[in-house]
């Protein structure tokens, strides 16, 4: 049952990904989007998918009232900087907080695999993800189009482009999904 529930759920994933991919290509604005929430760095993903900069707390406040259920942090707790009560922030505006902590650009298939287990679950969307600046959370959700999302490496990374994603980062999650 719960194998059946996951695959529904990934299908649905997929699904969503795929929509948005013509208007990707065409160089048009995606039909459906995440709500934004003003923090720095928004980018939807998709309906129920979006990425950010860290956002303070009135910003995680903002994302439970605009129907968020999810914040992913992708910043390890002894950065610089975290916002140190966020899964508390989190939780008294009603989303559930996950922590998959990605240090620099060390990015790998575990952490896309750690997403994937998020995604899965049809009550965890609307999802916000973010790290410090939104770099890593587009990289491993990048590696998750590759490796959970039923992208081609070439169409993963094309939609990472799509999303903001350059650089050192690219070049790291390209070796991971080649």
């Amino acid at each position: 049952m719960r194998a059946a529930i996951r695959c529904a759920a990934l299908v649905a994933s997929v699904a969503a990904v795929a929509a948005l991919l013509p208007a990707c290509r065409s160089g048009g604005p995606a039909t459906a989007s995440a709500p934004d929430v003003g923090a720095s760095g928004f980018r939807s993903l998709g309906p129920t998918l979006a990425v950010s900069a860290q956002p303070s707390a009135a910003e995680l406040a903002a994302a439970g009232a605009a129907g968020y259920r999810t914040v992913v942090n992708f910043r390890p707790a002894s950065e610089p900087g975290v916002l140190a009560d966020e899964a508390a922030i989190v939780g008294a505006s009603g989303m559930r907080y996950v922590s998959i902590p990605v240090s620099g650009h060390g990015f790998d298939a575990s952490q896309a695999d750690a997403l994937d287990a998020v995604l899965a679950d049809p009550s965890a969307g609307p999802v916000l993800m973010h790290c410090k600046s939104g770099v890593r959370a587009k990289a491993v959700w990048t590696i998750w189009l590759a490796k959970h999302g039923g992208l081609t490496p070439d169409h993963a990374l094309a939609e990472g482009d799509r999303a903001g994603l350059s650089g050192d980062a690219k070049a790291a999650v390209e070796k991971i999904v080649r």
